[in-house]
This record gives structure tokens, sequence and C-alpha cells, in this order.
């Protein structure tokens, strides 16, 4: 392999995963991408494309003139007549000062020696690539600078509600919790009741209470129902199952061991955010000497 097909292999690799990004936001994926998902994504097209990489490591302690790095990513290619060795650093949005440091330290790697090329890599906000020169020759070390920039509604601004709603139940509440993403719902762990933000077809977060093996009339049960009516809960549910045809929740007139709470927005709006957490203080004086403790935000 000649030298620029090393460089042309790192380059169809990043446009690749460019790629791979803008589909991911227009599916509204983006947001579980972080800096370890840019590395893999890069380095998974790498290494499919028809080059020979003789070795490779990730986050391999390395000491420079004293100080102690570790590289994202190393890979030597090796070609025709020599070896090509290569080190990249990877960021994913983040400030634009951790951006200057890991420029920084890709310079400092010249003091290596043995790296032939430096490879910035970096998807972030608009306006960062005018920032950092695109390549920079340090003698025989070459720095190159690969920056997608993407406006933050543009990227983020679409996700999968049950992320959405995962992130308002962290929003609101501070305890463990279980996902049921098939089902599109996050909840607290079973124990004497659940709580859970169910979402619904019609851009609506259910939150719900359910108290499991609640016998109707017993007397923990009319306690239960005095505090509920008491703190203003009254919309009781037939089942915590929703209907198919008008996914609406099906009320009753009998307190059954399910509440509705709230109707909330799918989004993390401070307003919406809020609106939950009222409604959860509210709950609070229900739910005292029951497990697991109630832990609000």
């Amino acid at each position: 392999m000649s030298k620029l097909g090393v460089e042309e292999a790192i380059e169809n690799a990043w446009k690749r995963t460019i790629q791979d990004f803008e589909d991911a936001c227009e599916y509204g994926l983006a947001v579980y991408w972080n800096e370890e998902v840019l590395r893999l994504q890069f380095f998974r097209h790498l290494f499919a494309q028809n080059i020979n990489i003789a070795w490779f490591s990730a986050e391999l302690e390395t000491h420079i003139m004293g100080k102690r790095y570790k590289p994202d990513l190393i890979v030597n290619f090796k070609t025709k007549d020599e070896v090509k060795r290569c080190v990249f650093e990877f960021k994913f949005w983040g400030s634009m000062n951790e951006w200057k440091e890991t420029w920084k330290k890709l310079i400092a790697y010249k003091e290596a020696v043995w790296f032939d090329y430096g490879y910035f890599i970096a998807i972030g906000p608009t306006g960062r690539t005018r920032k950092f020169l695109k390549i920079e020759e340090l003698n025989d070390y070459k720095i190159k600078a690969f920056i997608h920039e993407k406006k933050w509604k543009e990227a983020f601004g679409v996700a999968e509600s049950i992320y959405v709603v995962r992130e308002l139940f962290k929003r609101t509440l501070n305890m463990p919790y279980h996902e049921l993403v098939g089902f599109q719902c996050i909840a607290t762990l079973l124990e004497d009741y659940v709580i859970i933000f169910n979402v619904q077809p019609v851009d609506k977060c259910l939150l719900m209470l359910f108290f499991p093996g609640l016998e109707v009339g017993s007397e923990r049960w009319r306690e239960i129902k005095r505090k509920l009516i008491d703190c203003g809960f009254k919309k009781f549910l037939e089942t915590l199952n929703i209907d198919a045809k008008t996914s609406a929740p099906r009320f009753a007139d009998e307190f059954k061991g399910s509440v509705l709470l709230e109707e909330l927005e799918v989004n993390t709006h401070p307003k919406n955010v809020e609106k939950a957490r009222k409604c959860l203080k509210r709950l609070k004086p229900v739910l005292v000497g029951l497990r697991p403790v109630l832990k609000l935000r």
C-alpha cells in the first residue's frame, strides 16, 4: 500500500462515519452517540477496507518526554516496503477548551518519533472548524483535522420516545429504574408500589402508579385509597393496559390498584419536568412507609 493509500483509507472511513452520524440524526438515534461510538464507527469502516492493518491499540499507555498519554487509537498500516504509524484522537461535542487540549496532545505526539500521522477526528457544533488548522506538518510528522459540524437541534432535535422519557424520569426521580423498551415504559423497581412513565402513540407520557398484589376491600386498600383521594388522585384505572384502538387509558369507578397520576408531554422542557415533579411531590404522603422510599430530584 502506498502512502497515498493510507490517507485515502482514512478519509474514506471518515466520510462513511459522517454518513452514519447523519443517518442517526435523521432517525432520532444521534442521542446515543458519544466519543466511544464515534471511535468504534470510524475503526469499523477503516477495518472494512482492503488495507493491511499490521497492529492497532486503543488507549495504550504511552510515555512521551516524561509525560503520560493514552491515545484514543493507534493503527499501524503495512505498506509494500514500510509501516506507517497513525495516532488518532476523537472528540464528540464537548467544550472548545477540551478540543484545544486534544489538539495539543497530537502536537506532543511528534516527540514520540515513531508516528507518521496524527489525526484529530471530531463531530461538534457549528463554528469549530475555523478554530483548527486543517493540516500541520512538523518535520516528518503530519497532523490532519477532520471535523464535521452540526447544529444541536439538527443533531439531537429528534429522539426516540423511550430515550426522552428516560431523561424525564432521571430529571424527576432519583431512584433505580427498569426499562421495558418494547412497551415504551420506564418504571421504578417492583416493591410495594411501582411508578411508571408510559409513552403513548398519541405523543403523551402517562405517569401511572400501581400497587402489585393489593387486595380490593382490604384494610391496606382502604388506607391507600383514602390517602390517594386526600392528595387529589382520583383517576382510577381499570387496568395498566392501554386500549389498543384508542391508545387511551381505561378508567374505573373504583380503585383497583392502579392510578393515573398525570398526563405529560413527551419532552424534557422545564415546564414539563416541573409538572411531573410537582405531581410526584404531591404523591409523597401516599407512599409514606412503603418501599422503595420515594426520592425526588
